[in-house]
C-alpha cells in the first residue's frame, strides 16, 4: 500500500462569515414565521452572540430594547407576529465573545417581515 499524505485546507474568512442572521437571513426580507428561529441571531464563524439591541415601531413610536443571549423572547415574538408583514426589525449593537473571550461587535442587521410565499 503506498504513503498517503494528509491534506490540511485552512478556511480563508470571508466578510460574509461576520455578519449575523437569523434563520440564514442577513439583510432585506424574511418570513414572518421564521424571524424568531430557535437558534436565534448566529454568525458562521462560531462566535457566540451575547446581547443586541432591537428597535421596533410600537403604536407611534420607535422601541429600543436590550437583550442578552441571542434570542428574542416569546413575547416580542408574539408581538412581531401580530404586527404582521411589512415591518421593520433593527438589530443592534450585537456582541457576540470569541473563544478567547474576547467581545467583538458585530454590523447590525436590519430584516422586514414578509409573507413566507413571498
Amino acid at each position: 500500500m503506498g504513503q498517503v499524505d494528509q491534506v490540511h485546507i485552512q478556511k480563508e474568512w470571508s466578510e460574509m462569515d461576520f455578519a449575523p442572521r437569523i434563520a440564514g437571513y442577513v439583510d432585506g426580507g424574511i418570513p414572518i414565521n421564521k424571524i424568531c428561529d430557535a437558534r436565534g441571531i448566529y454568525i458562521d464563524k462560531g462566535l457566540k452572540i451575547t446581547s443586541f439591541k432591537l428597535e421596533l415601531e410600537t403604536g407611534r413610536y420607535d422601541t429600543i430594547i436590550r437583550f442578552n443571549g441571542n434570542q428574542l423572547p416569546d413575547s416580542i415574538c408574539a408581538f412581531i407576529e401580530s404586527q404582521g408583514p411589512g415591518m421593520h426589525y433593527y438589530f443592534t449593537r450585537i456582541c457576540a465573545m470569541d473563544k478567547d473571550g474576547s467581545l467583538k461587535h458585530l454590523s447590525p442587521l436590519h430584516l422586514f417581515t414578509i409573507r413566507e410565499d413571498d
